[in-house]
């Protein structure tokens, strides 16, 4: 049931001139049916979303002219940060769901009839697969080596902050 059949719904309850509290509940009745009858929203994974938000940054900065692109360099060793940090989240991805399903089995089989279980789904799924999971450290890997040789290529680091982004990213992703 979408948007408009909802509209009418509440409209036609309007129109019966019913008590307000009535309406309230012929309200709350349509919401419920629009609840029962969608599907959940589709969740990104943090993972990826982090990842993909780091990567629209990049990007952007590409194309910009050098005085763009030396506010980047004055904070060349946050953006390596960041980069460090998603590629943490992406490598550690498989451990943490694993340990995260370990953690669920485990309060399942220590607590079989919990009240505080509310839905009768006790699955851990997990929303991101291993494909993605690479696809998504190659575009970040390509993506920061592209950047940080374009504030290299615009003179905007010295030798030895480049040294030292080395040190943080490695050589494959920076070209000394």
């Amino acid at each position: 049931m979408g948007e408009r059949a909802r509209a009418d719904l509440i409209s036609e309850a309007q129109m019966s001139r019913r008590f307000p509290i009535r309406l309230l509940f012929d309200e709350f009745l349509v919401s419920m049916a629009l609840f029962a009858c969608s599907k959940w929203p589709q969740t990104m994974s943090y993972v990826i979303e982090q990842t993909e938000s780091l990567l629209r940054v990049l990007d952007r900065a590409m194309p910009f002219a050098a005085h763009r692109l030396a506010g980047y360099a004055a904070n060349a060793e946050f953006w390596a940060a960041q980069v460090r940090h998603c590629r943490e989240l992406l490598d550690g991805y498989s451990e943490r769901y694993q340990s995260m399903k370990r953690g669920t089995e485990d309060y399942l089989r220590e607590h079989p009839d919990s009240p505080q279980r509310i839905d009768a789904d006790t699955r851990t799924t997990r929303s991101t697969k291993d494909s993605e999971i690479r696809e998504m450290r190659r575009r970040l890997d390509e993506s920061a080596g592209r950047f940080f040789n374009r504030l290299r290529d615009a003179n905007l680091l010295a030798d030895e902050r480049i040294a030292e982004l080395v040190k943080v990213l490695g050589d494959q992703i920076i070209e000394k």
